[in-house]
């Protein structure tokens, strides 16, 4: 589910494999923010607050980062972020 919300958006503008990236990197964004919600004692049941907060904050970034014609790892250019 955390892959799928950090892809969603950006899918119109990476790649296939930018977005197999940002799956991977957004499983482990929602491993560790399960870790410190939990050490910070916060009630969420339904993990909402890892799953769309710190999975669509990365999101958002990856577009910045994975976009086909202006992202940082294609062009270099930090226009995007």
């Amino acid at each position: 589910m955390s892959g799928l919300i950090s892809t969603t958006g950006s899918s119109e503008y990476i790649s296939l494999l930018g977005a197999l990236l940002s799956g991977v990197v957004a499983g482990f964004i929602y491993f560790y923010a399960v870790k410190v919600v939990a050490w910070w004692e916060i009630d969420d049941p339904l993990e909402v607050t890892q799953t769309h907060l710190c999975c669509g904050i990365w999101g958002t970034v990856n577009v910045g980062l994975l976009h086909q014609k202006e992202g940082l790892f294609y062009l270099g250019t930090t226009s995007l972020l």
